[in-house]
């Protein structure tokens, strides 16, 4: 037997075996549960660079997880945008 279904939720009903059976029980029941695919991201670590001088480099860790209940796959990192004009005044 598979299960396959095809939404979330509930699923039962009753199975019957057509055979030449001569005694025995040929009726069962079946049930399960669809759950519906998620993917959830959950986003943790201190990225607080703090003071880095000019020309130097600080590394954070960017831990990147799924809560979800199916691959997630992460196709690109952007910086989005600063708070403050990294660029030099002059």
């Amino acid at each position: 037997m598979t299960f396959q279904p095809t939404t979330g939720g509930q699923y039962g009903g009753t199975i019957e075996v057509a055979s030449n059976k001569t005694g025995g029980d040929s009726q069962t029941t079946v049930s399960g549960v669809g759950e519906l695919l998620t993917r959830i991201i959950a986003l943790s670590g201190n990225l607080d660079f703090g003071a880095v001088a000019a020309g130097q480099t600080a590394q954070r860790t960017l831990q990147v997880s799924n809560l979800g209940n199916s691959p997630l796959s992460v196709t690109a990192i952007h910086f989005l945008r600063a708070s403050k004009d990294h660029r030099p005044a002059g």
